[in-house]
């Protein structure tokens, strides 16, 4: 029992979407709660349940999000046999990696997989241990535009949290910065588990070909397709950020250029559009209050595709024809 595949991450990029319809394939099996954050916090915090019911901290705060969820979805719906399945994922005390693994035995012969995307920025020594433990996983990295990426972190914080983030406090943060490294991600897990394991979804194709996306991982996965997902092409978890602040978005590009240059050189294909148009952005190189978002929806984008993205723009998102199947 165990995972058969990790969604890795990154935050704000399509992995609620690609949990969400995965769980729809009839031969997978999705953890019912997203993000079980094992790896990164479970497997290692204290077994206290007083701690988790009147802690202070941001992992008792989500627990007991998580608790006041299922029991109001309990009270709707109590004959539903997945209550049994949160009762032990939320007030079972044991999680060493054999109660981890006893969380997947309703997968039966089905694949298993999980999405929590803080396990993206995992130090090189717990990515060794995930591997100790399970040494035949697939995984899946989803990928977006870095500053759009922190703006929606930023607006997501705002809107849950209980202090003010500002673009020059949310680049402060070493785990938000983090969350766009996408080269450090890859050559960290690449290393331990072999790069022919790791498969890398853009956002901008979950956008524009999510069909395609999806049946991409299912054969990375190496499953069969699935012809009817009923959130394909719907957006799961939107948040309310339609527009940028100029000024922000200029904070925000400056953080992460040396990143997107790396991802751009690294990944390619939407990448390289990153990098124009952060370095456009960082640059000061463009006029008015405020942007649209997606950037690719912005005036940046026309000077992209009449300039250097001219030759790629029937495959700039995710390079399908060279990247997706059709």
């Amino acid at each position: 029992m165990g995972p058969d595949f990790l969604i890795l991450g990154t935050q704000k990029a399509g992995t609620a979407w690609l949990h969400r319809n995965l769980a729809a394939h009839p031969d997978v099996w999705m953890a019912p709660e997203k993000e079980l954050h094992f790896f990164d916090q479970r497997l290692d915090e204290p077994s206290s349940r007083i701690g988790r019911m009147v802690g202070r901290t941001t992992e008792a705060e989500r627990w007991r999000r998580q608790a006041g969820r299922q029991l109001r979805l309990a009270r709707q719906s109590p004959g539903d046999p997945g209550w049994r399945w949160q009762a032990r994922l939320l007030f079972g005390a044991d999680h060493r990696t054999s109660w981890y693994r006893a969380m997947f035995a309703p997968a039966g012969d089905r694949l298993a997989g999980e999405a929590t995307p803080n396990y993206a920025i995992l130090p090189p020594d717990e990515i060794v241990r995930v591997r100790a433990s399970f040494p035949d996983l697939r995984l899946v990295l989803m990928v977006r535009n870095p500053v759009e990426r922190l703006w929606s972190q930023l607006d997501m914080v705002n809107r849950v949290g209980t202090a003010l983030e500002t673009p020059d406090s949310i680049v402060d943060r070493v785990d938000a910065r983090a969350f766009g490294d996408y080269v450090a991600m890859l050559d960290a897990w690449g290393k331990v588990f072999g790069n022919e394991r790791l498969w890398v979804g853009f956002m901008e194709d979950v956008a524009d070909h999510p069909r395609a996306v999806l049946n991409a991982v299912t054969d990375h996965l190496g499953i069969g397709r699935h012809d009817r997902y009923p959130a394909a092409g719907r957006v799961v978890h939107r948040g309310s950020e339609a527009v940028i602040p100029l000024d922000a978005a200029r904070t925000l590009a400056t953080a992460v250029l040396d990143d997107v240059a790396a991802a751009a050189d690294r990944l390619g294909g939407p990448a390289r559009w990153w990098n124009f148009a952060t370095r456009r952005l960082a640059a000061g190189d463009v006029d008015g209050h405020e942007l649209p978002l997606p950037l690719s929806s912005s005036r940046l984008w026309d000077a992209w595709s009449a300039g250097p993205g001219r030759d790629e723009r029937t495959t700039m998102a995710g390079r399908s024809a060279d990247r997706l199947p059709a």
